[in-house]
């Protein structure tokens, strides 16, 4: 690498810079006076301050555990590491949602309308919270951020960013790229539900003339299943279908 505009990343480019011997910084790079960084003299630099300080081996020795425990919690507590309450929140919201789709879910297959509320837990009904980030490719034409796959839990509760479109879904041999709507939810529908208890079709919906098309299953046995397989769009859904446990 000879100069900064043989790499695309801003990092790069400083480090070509720093290797190149310079002696002033170059304009683009001086921040105007608001933001820059304040004088050391100016901050409050008491010797005694600093972060937090722990040892951990105190766990592995029953006298200083519980102290240990203490300490980690007041470390947490005083440096703001627990600011859950806006997720907290938000995911009640995604919940409550969720529990209205799986309402209808189940209104609309002839079921009880509470049938696959209580299928996923009723009142102890969960949820995880996952933020994706996909950094820039250099060739994206070669590559796909994620292989295509169908999401292997019960609902999936997406919010894409509006300005940069990336999720597409196959609709019989092609693929269609999703137009987020603003302040709006993707819904997927997943493959299974719970990690530890066996799932199997609605005992209600299996008839003589109508019989399962799947075996029961728990969660965890099929995410192994797919792990193993890797994701491959919903073929790994066709062949758990297909195949005896």
């Amino acid at each position: 690498m000879n100069c900064p505009r043989d790499w695309p990343e801003p990092i790069v480019r400083v480090q070509s810079l720093s290797d190149s011997g310079i002696h002033m910084i170059p304009e683009r790079y001086v921040k105007p006076p608001e933001a820059r960084p304040a004088l050391v003299s100016s901050l409050h630099d008491n010797d005694n301050d600093n972060i937090p300080l722990i040892d951990l081996g105190g766990l592995l020795d029953d006298t200083l555990r519980e102290s240990t425990l203490r300490h980690v919690s007041d470390a947490c507590r005083e440096w703001d590491s627990f600011k859950w309450e806006v997720i907290a929140e938000y995911s009640a919201q995604v919940v409550r949602l969720g529990g209205v789709l799986l309402k209808i879910l189940s209104i609309n297959l002839g079921l009880q309308e509470d049938f696959l509320q209580n299928t996923f837990g009723g009142d102890n009904i969960g949820a995880c919270l996952r933020v994706n980030f996909y950094p820039k490719c250099p060739q994206p034409d070669l590559t796909l951020g994620l292989s295509p796959h169908s999401d292997p839990g019960g609902l999936t509760f997406l919010l894409p960013d509006q300005q940069v479109p990336g999720l597409q879904v196959r609709r019989g041999n092609g693929w269609i790229t999703v137009k987020p709507a603003p302040h709006a939810f993707i819904v997927n529908i997943g493959d299974q539900i719970q990690s530890d208890l066996l799932i199997g079709p609605a005992k209600e919906l299996v008839t003589p003339d109508r019989p399962a098309l799947y075996p029961a299953m728990t969660f965890d046995e099929y995410r192994l299943y797919i792990r193993t397989k890797g994701p491959k769009g919903k073929s790994q859904l066709g062949e758990s279908l297909t195949s005896p446990k």
